[in-house]
């Protein structure tokens, strides 16, 4: 049996139209630059400089879809493709390399059930 899931929609501030709603199954990874972040989507499309943190994005996408890899980077694990032995680089969607913070490996490895 097989359940279709669905996730609420991420509500993203846009300076011209005022907000757009996100699919967040579209979201393959998101990358904090300050106190904006650029989110980058499937079929090239992609949002930049959104005015919430990285934080506050974290914070309103669905926990079991995300995954926090560096202290800049949030993945999506339905787009991670592979992973290096010694947990040090993800590797997403588009050949995406993604480096995974010394603090995040270890809970990553337990995650996924990787014993080291």
């Amino acid at each position: 049996m097989s359940y279709l899931l669905l996730y609420d929609p991420l509500c993203i501030p846009d300076d011209r139209e005022g907000f757009q709603f996100l699919d967040p199954t579209r979201i393959v990874y998101i990358e904090s630059v300050g106190h904006y972040c650029n989110i980058y989507c499937t079929g090239n499309l992609h949002y930049k400089s959104v005015s919430l943190s990285l934080k506050k994005i974290e914070a309103l996408l669905p926990p079991d879809m995300f995954l926090r890899v560096h202290r800049s980077y949030m993945v999506s694990r339905l787009y991670i493709r592979q992973m290096n032995r010694s947990i040090t680089r993800v590797y997403c969607l588009g050949d995406v390399t993604i480096c995974i913070g010394e603090t995040y490996q270890a809970g990553l490895a337990r995650r996924f059930g990787i014993e080291r």
